[in-house]
């Protein structure tokens, strides 16, 4: 196998992750064309030099987490990062799911001293989103014993409903704006599950 060909394939793995990340829930443009081809014979062939394609991917990665300015304040924010609770099951295949009703699960790990920001940012967050159609409840929950991590139980008529409310800039901007850049949002979304004798759906 020629060098060329060897390091396409090593860094096979990498390109894959670049392709998949999800930073600050917008997910990074990448061009599988820049990278590498496929032969037919199972081995990933670079169209342009490694080097090359590769500087590309991670200045997509760089602009993405990148402080961006806030068309309100004036000021600039990092968009907290996004990571899936299920290795097999994303919450963008869930959202094409229907049905409901449908309760989400969204843990929220901060810096400790980014803890009254976070509270802010949800507070507000969760007074837009009451006003949406389809909401039915939320409750925040916080580790004890001085925990930074937080838990968000919200309930929501269907999952056309959350995925509505989720979409719409409008209500949400402000609350967007207050997240601190320490945030990682680890959002699923479930529902009940009967067990014969023990608890019904």
């Amino acid at each position: 196998m020629a060098a060329g060909a060897r390091a396409a394939t090593a860094l096979e793995p990498v390109l894959i992750a670049l392709q998949l990340r999800v930073v600050g829930f917008v997910p990074i443009p990448f061009i599988d064309k820049h990278i590498h081809a496929h032969d037919g014979r199972g081995v990933f062939r670079p169209t342009e030099p490694i080097e090359h394609g590769l500087t590309k991917a991670l200045d997509a990665l760089r602009r993405a987490t990148q402080p961006r300015q806030s068309l309100t304040t004036g000021k600039s924010t990092v968009m907290p990062k996004f990571t899936e609770l299920d290795d097999h099951v994303a919450l963008a295949g869930q959202l094409d799911e229907g049905g409901g009703p449908v309760t989400l699960v969204n843990i929220l790990r901060v810096a400790p001293e980014d803890v009254d920001q976070l509270l802010l940012a949800w507070s507000t967050d969760a007074a837009a989103l009451k006003n949406q159609p389809g909401f039915i409840s939320t409750q925040l929950y916080r580790g004890i014993a001085g925990s930074s991590t937080f838990l968000n139980h919200a309930v929501w008529e269907s999952t056309d409903h959350y995925r509505a409310a989720r979409l719409d800039d409008g209500a949400r901007a402000a609350a967007r704006e207050l997240y601190p850049a320490s945030l990682v949002a680890t959002p699923h979304l479930f529902r009940k599950q009967a067990v014969p004798g023990i608890c019904v759906a």
